[in-house]
């Protein structure tokens, strides 16, 4: 299968043959066009010959002179008669005299007339016709005269997120493309020039596609990261752009290496920040404290009373509140709701420690007597002591509990111990009571150094209270006054 603008191999083709035609261009565009037989068979098989005179035998030989005025002579004929054929049949025919004539006339034809424009494919008003694509030789499909620059950013969301059909993978798309004529010698088959680089449009408009837009690939409480096809990290703008590209048509040849872009994002989960309230079960309006925790977007992390094996995500209760969960998963979502604190109920803890000295409390009246003129004491048996001088303690045990961080009211929890008259386990004061009595004596009492009057001969009850606290122990003394100073007492000892 020859090419229909191989000259050479038509001619000679041509040979054998006795009619000859010459080569015009379509109105269309510039192509050599060989009009054969099926010419001839769509003029009724009548051959087309120019209109000229044979040589007559009588005539004298002419001179090489007279040859080559006789050719220039018949090739205007040719020229004129051909001029007059019908130009709707798009073929002008002229007569050839000679094989070595037509080929000088193929030789001279003008580099205008043999240049073929050769468009490329791409898609611009300005560039591409489909005339032109008919047009393109073999030799055409070598031609530098399409530039294609295609990125495609891949872009893969993270786990638990999806897009609007269900999704969580999505491929943007991003195409420039740029075309040029390329002038090609019809004889040769060899490309002579091109023409500038020109952008293709955007669809239904007449503004050049020459760039690649920026693209946001910001997901929130997540960090994006772009990779390129072979794993090397490629800059986002911010950290959450793809950043756009203008391609210059001058300098094509620089962009080489963005005829195929692959970008590739992935995400990393930020740690993002929530809040506990503690809220008074009976008054939720009543926040009693906070606790901040922390978690990874996407993630839910259980916090517990006890913690876990190393200790971590503790439930932190306020002092003297008692949570009504044992545990709690919260969720870190990476939205606007990680901003809602996350409640739970507390109630008010009763505390109660018997060795804690705050909760723990014993209230002490020493009771200190001391008798007169060298008398002594005797024990329960009887017996002399020796001793004139005799302390004895009374105590009360005092306990109270704390609520939600508040203490309640002292409780006694031990009756009085060392004397006779004990008024029961509860009491919160000491009890009245009769000194020693010495004959020809009074006694005279203080209470923490203060003189005290006895109420019908007794020592009056101390509390052991003072308001909601309880009072320092009480240091009670009795000593002995005579009577009557006047009077002679007589002390006999055995």
């Amino acid at each position: 299968m020859l090419s229909k603008n191989n000259y050479k191999e038509k001619l000679q083709k041509m040979k054998p043959k006795k009619d000859r035609f010459s080569i015009r261009k379509f109105t269309v565009g510039a192509a050599s066009v060989l009009i054969g037989f099926t010419f001839m068979g769509a003029v009724n098989s009548q051959e087309v010959k120019a209109d000229t005179k044979p040589v007559s035998p009588e005539q004298s030989p002419a001179t090489n002179e007279d040859k080559g005025e006789q050719k220039q002579s018949d090739a205007g004929a040719v020229q004129a008669e051909a001029e007059t054929v019908d130009p709707n049949a798009h073929v002008e025919t002229e007569r050839v005299e000679t094989q070595d004539n037509q080929a000088a006339n193929v030789q001279t034809a003008t580099d205008k007339e043999n240049t073929l424009k050769v468009n490329s494919n791409v898609d611009t008003s300005a560039i591409t016709t489909e005339a032109a694509k008919e047009e393109k030789t073999e030799a055409s499909t070598n031609l530098d005269n399409e530039r294609t620059f295609k990125r495609t950013i891949n872009v893969e969301l993270p786990k638990g997120r999806h897009y609007a059909d269900g999704s969580n993978k999505q491929s943007i798309q991003q195409t420039v493309q740029f075309g040029r004529t390329a002038n090609i010698d019809q004889t040769t088959g060899k490309v002579v020039s091109y023409d500038n680089w020109k952008a293709a449009n955007n669809e239904g408009t007449d503004i050049p596609a020459n760039k690649w837009d920026p693209r946001d690939v910001s997901l929130p409480s997540y960090t994006a990261k772009a990779t390129t096809a072979d794993g090397q990290n490629y800059d986002l703008i911010n950290g959450t752009v793809v950043p756009g590209v203008k391609f210059d048509a001058n300098m094509l040849d620089q962009y080489k290496d963005l005829q195929n872009k692959v970008i590739n994002i992935t995400y990393k989960a930020n740690e993002v920040k929530r809040t506990i309230d503690f809220v008074n079960k009976d008054n939720e309006t009543q926040v009693v404290g906070h606790q901040s925790v922390l978690g990874l977007t996407g993630t839910s992390v259980k916090y517990s009373l006890d913690g876990d094996a190393d200790g971590k995500n503790k439930l932190n209760v306020p002092e003297g509140w008692e949570s009504t969960y044992r545990a709690i998963t919260i969720p870190f979502n990476g939205d606007a709701s990680d901003n809602d604190p996350v409640k739970i109920p507390v109630v008010p803890q009763i505390i109660s420690d018997p060795k804690d000295p705050h909760l723990n409390e014993t209230v002490v009246e020493n009771i200190t007597t001391k008798l007169p003129d060298g008398r002594t004491f005797v024990d329960k048996d009887g017996k002399d002591t020796g001793l004139s001088e005799e302390t004895r303690q009374v105590k009360i045990d005092f306990t109270r509990t704390m609520t939600a961080g508040d203490y309640n009211p002292w409780q006694s929890v031990t009756s009085f111990t060392g004397i006779k008259e004990t008024p029961g386990p509860a009491a919160t004061e000491f009890p009245a009571f009769k000194p020693t009595p010495v004959e020809g004596y009074t006694p005279v009492v203080t209470v923490n150094g203060g003189a005290v009057k006895l109420v019908n001969g007794e020592v009056p009850a101390q509390s052991a209270l003072n308001g909601k606290d309880l009072t320092k122990d009480i240091n009670v003394n009795i000593s002995y006054k005579l009577t009557n100073p006047d009077a002679t007492i007589t002390h006999t000892v055995n």
